[in-house]
């Protein structure tokens, strides 16, 4: 249990999980294409490009500091 609290301190987990809300929401609901329109698929790049950039934030493993 300690080790799922631990991850869940984690700027990439939180950004992961997010990620993963979203797309549910997305497969169920289609709401980001009907917002973004043509900027949907930017959308996943820039999502992507997050995603480097916060793991390039947390270099050490989950639960060293």
């Amino acid at each position: 249990m300690n080790a799922i609290i631990a991850r869940l301190k984690s700027k990439t987990y939180m950004l992961q999980i997010l990620v993963l809300v979203l797309g549910v929401l997305e497969l169920n609901f289609s709401l980001l294409q009907q917002y973004l329109g043509a900027w949907y698929g930017v959308s996943f790049i820039v999502i992507s490009v997050l995603g480097a950039f916060v793991r390039e934030l947390t270099k050490a493993p989950v639960g060293v500091k």
